[in-house]
């Protein structure tokens, strides 16, 4: 199975409908971090939907931001958002002196469009430990970037209608079981527009 996380890319659900946004986020979240230094490697980061077990279809991916430090991290992000038109009244900036990044504020979006606040919705701990520390440093390392962006860990029953129903989600972090067959067929449960919500 695999930890995921979803943005709601429907029109109008900025700033998650956008490709810059996502891919900063993509940039920050440091999976390796997360499984060996917190989670003390007990999952395994994955950079595709194919399990390595299924070695029929599963191919190996380029990973362009494994082996970065979070100051690199940082500053690809802010250079993806920034090239797209994004803007802070003081951007993100790693401090030498703390070790730490320094959070942005203020940020826009291109033509200076505000940000509204993002959620990520995910299980509470009692329910998966492993998923709400994942929210919780997911939102973290947004909130660096200067999103305004909380973590929001509640039970799994309380999910379910914001994201498969009213589809009024912002983000959120689930888990997807991929089975051991030959032939992958949640691909089509996962991603075919006719299982949408």
């Amino acid at each position: 199975g695999m930890y995921y996380l979803a943005f709601n890319m429907r029109d109008g659900k900025f700033p998650m409908n956008t490709y810059e946004f996502r891919q900063a986020m993509d940039i920050v979240i440091d999976k390796e971090f997360v499984v060996n230094n917190v989670l003390g490697g007990v999952v395994f980061p994955m950079y595709s939907t194919m399990p390595p077990g299924n070695g029929f279809w599963h191919k190996e991916v380029d990973t362009p931001y494994v082996g970065l430090s979070r100051e690199e991290r940082v500053n690809l992000a802010v250079q993806v958002l920034t090239d797209a038109g994004w803007s802070w009244d003081t951007p993100p900036a790693w401090n030498e002196d703390t070790q730490d990044v320094d959070p942005g504020v203020g940020i826009k979006g291109p033509g200076g469009q505000e940000v509204p606040e993002i959620t990520i919705l995910g299980p509470g701990p009692a329910y998966d430990p492993l998923r709400a520390t994942f929210n919780q440093w997911i939102s973290e390392w947004g909130r660096e970037l200067g999103f305004p962006m909380q973590s929001e860990l509640t039970g799994f029953n309380t999910i379910l209608g914001p994201v498969f129903v009213d589809a009024s989600f912002d983000m959120y972090i689930l888990g997807w079981s991929l089975g051991n067959v030959a032939f992958p067929s949640y691909f089509y449960d996962f991603w075919h527009s006719s299982q949408d919500t």
